[in-house]
């Protein structure tokens, strides 16, 4: 697939061919220079810096690249698809980047637009693209594709980015926000939902096209909790998926946090299954060791439910989200956080795994 459009340096219109198609192995360095070009060194995702592990992480089919080329074959956009991790029903758009010199254009919306395209090929039912919250230009972009902000996660990504004369380094840790698609509306089997954030989530889901109705929440499962947990040095930041919420929850989302905490996050994100029966309770729980609820994603089986956890001093005046469902999110998260938190010990209430006591089923 090839999109021509006119467009010239720093205006929307003038006599310039664009090709948009998947990157090819020899346009690798040329992805790694236009990084350089916009962020300078500072792209959390450092493999953009590196031609040959692109090339293999795209060769491999663990990300699919595309590139906005201009007339004389330089690379002048880039952007990528891969699976959201832990969930690969999802669809997930990032690293969307256009040279400074090209950003009055339509650039940035054809390259998001051909990646929406493609995960339709590619049989994603959901699409979420994670962007950045410091400037509106790759927002609008989606916006005009149909995409409603589902979810924020604030300080997800170091504060020293710099956007090439957009956003210089802001002076706060960067928040990102999910802006999500459907391929098709979708109903969902009864969602087990936390009473208190029942409206908000409401307000998500109407704008997305999902259907689900509350259902009533089960008893405590006898079984172990089952936490995945992941951290990436390049952000300094953990998620969480919880896989099952057992007799055990509490304890096991307080070590898991001290854990990712000791280990330097300074932003952490966990996953709940909303057609879980026990999803309520867990959220309850989470809510009670620090986190706050921070939106939805669109799962196979139901709502994905992300809570957030940071100590980081986070200014919501400095984030931009579009449209008014944007605005009410990103109030509503900020209208749960508890500015001075008690300090306890190692800041979760919980000690060292090698200190702590055994759990047991509650009889």
């Amino acid at each position: 697939m090839t999109v021509d459009q006119d467009l010239s340096p720093g205006m929307g219109d003038g006599a310039m061919d664009v090709s948009i198609h998947p990157m090819n192995p020899d346009e690798a360095d040329g992805v790694s220079q236009l990084m350089r070009e916009a962020y300078l060194g500072t792209y959390p995702k450092k493999f953009v810096y590196n031609p040959e592990q692109l090339r293999y992480m795209t060769e491999s089919g663990d990300l699919f690249s595309v590139v906005g080329t201009g007339p004389e074959g330089e690379v002048i956009g880039y952007g990528a698809l891969r699976a959201y991790p832990g969930y690969p029903e999802i669809g997930l758009m990032g690293s969307l980047v256009v040279s400074p010199a090209y950003r009055n254009g339509e650039l940035g919306r054809n390259l998001a637009r051909y990646l929406a395209d493609y995960s339709e090929k590619r049989g994603f039912p959901a699409l979420t693209a994670e962007v950045s919250t410091s400037h509106p230009s790759f927002q609008q972009a989606f916006e005009g594709l149909g995409f409603f902000p589902s979810a924020v996660i604030l300080g997800a990504q170091p504060h020293d980015i710099s956007y090439g004369g957009i956003a210089e380094h802001p002076g706060q840790r960067e928040s990102v926000a999910f802006l999500t698609r459907l391929r098709s509306s979708v109903r969902y089997r009864p969602q087990y939902l936390p009473e208190n954030h029942q409206e908000i989530i409401g307000e998500i889901c109407r704008a997305l096209g999902l259907l689900a109705s509350p259902g009533k929440e089960g008893v405590s499962r006898q079984e172990p909790t089952i936490i995945e947990e992941s951290f990436s040095e390049e952000t300094r930041s953990g998620q969480i998926v919880v896989r099952s919420s057992g007799y055990n929850f509490r304890r096991s989302i307080a070590q898991t946090l001290w854990n990712l905490r000791a280990r330097g996050a300074q932003s952490i994100w966990m996953h709940l299954d909303a057609s879980d029966p026990s999803t309520p309770a867990a959220a309850t729980a989470a809510e009670d060791a620090g986190f706050i609820f921070s939106g939805i994603l669109p799962g196979k089986k139901g709502l994905i439910l992300l809570h957030q956890f940071t100590r980081e001093k986070i200014c919501c005046d400095q984030i931009h989200l579009p449209g008014p469902l944007g605005t009410r999110l990103l109030a509503y998260i900020d209208s749960q956080r508890k500015p001075d938190l008690p300090r306890r010990q190692s800041s979760t209430g919980v000690t060292p795994r090698a200190h702590q006591p055994r759990d047991r089923p509650a009889s």
